[in-house]
Order: structure tokens, then sequence, then C-alpha cells
């Protein structure tokens, strides 16, 4: 079975084959693993239902781009990291505080079968959550373009890295390398 992931990282690739040694019932081998880069069409940095619709509009991507002679031998993946906004509602959590929560979420597709899945989350630190969110409120601030985690990431000093997201992770700079973004 070919497996074609929506994304160059291969953090996210990794994290594919990871979960499919698994998979003892699906055929294949890391070898078949192909990172293709794709077209997400929501912003660089999703926040909410964005990050779903990313991660389908990846793997529609990849079916249009690479359609494969016998689509029941692929299985299309695609992966979108996003932030949600968890507490801070009046009417449903006012007890919990605003917070900004990363996760991600998996869409696959193989032949007429498709799936969602999502990955645990974290609750990002507010110097980080503030350059995406008003913590008093929890309000998202409008999306800046080509702004994301791993630049706060940097902005704010947490790391030095540019593109943490193409390795450890916040999640591994936060949890001081216990947990990478791979396993998580």
């Amino acid at each position: 079975m070919k497996v074609i992931v929506a994304s160059e990282n291969p953090v996210k690739d990794g994290a594919v084959g990871r979960a499919l040694d698994q998979r003892p019932d699906i055929p294949f081998r890391r070898s078949q693993i192909i990172g293709v880069a794709s077209v997400s069409g929501v912003p660089e940095q999703p926040t909410g239902e964005e990050t779903a619709r990313g991660a389908v509009n990846r793997v529609h991507f990849l079916q249009n781009t690479h359609q494969e002679s016998t689509s029941s031998d692929v299985l299309y993946i695609g992966i979108e990291s996003g932030l949600f906004k968890l507490g801070g509602d009046p009417n449903t959590c006012w007890f919990v505080p605003p917070r900004v929560m990363d996760f991600c979420v998996v869409y696959a597709v193989c032949g007429s079968h498709s799936s969602f899945g999502t990955s645990s989350g974290f609750v990002l630190p507010a110097p980080i959550a503030g350059q995406f969110a008003d913590l008093s409120t929890g309000q998202f601030r409008p999306s800046v373009d080509k702004y994301t985690l791993d630049d706060a990431a940097k902005d704010v000093g947490l790391t030095d890295q540019a593109r943490v997201g193409y390795d450890i992770g916040i999640v591994g700079v936060l949890s001081g390398g216990r947990l990478s973004r791979e396993e998580y």
C-alpha cells in the first residue's frame, strides 16, 4: 500500500509511520510513505474549524494531483495543526479562564473509506497564546498571514529554532524533550 502524506514536514511523515507501525492489518512499508507539499486553503496558523477544513483540503489536493491507478491501494493523509479556544465563554465555561490549546486534526482516505482523528492537545503558555488571542476574552485575533506557532515561540524567546515544528515541536520544548511533536 502506498501512503501519501500531505506534507513535506519529516515530523508529520514520521508520525504517520509510527502510527501505521501499530497497525499490522495495514500492509505498508515505511519506504512507501511519500510526503508531498500540499495546499490547505486555510491560514498558515488555523484556528477552530479551519483546522479540520485544512486537513480535508490537503487530502482533496492530493487526490486531485496524485491520482493513482487503484485508489484503494493508496492511503491519503492530511494533517493540520491548529489552535482551539477553551473556556472563557460566560454561557458554557464561565469557570474556566480563556486558554488556547494546540491540536492536530488528521483526515485519512483510502478508496471509499474516510476517517477523522485528533492528537492530544496542550495548553499554550500565555506569551505564545497571546500572539493569537485576546486572553481576557479568549477571542482569536484576525489571522496574520504566514505567522505560525514557530514564529510566536521564537518571538517570545521560547526557542531559537526558526522551524521548531519541523523538529521536536513546541510540545517538545515545553516538555523539556520528554515528548516530541512526532510522538504527540
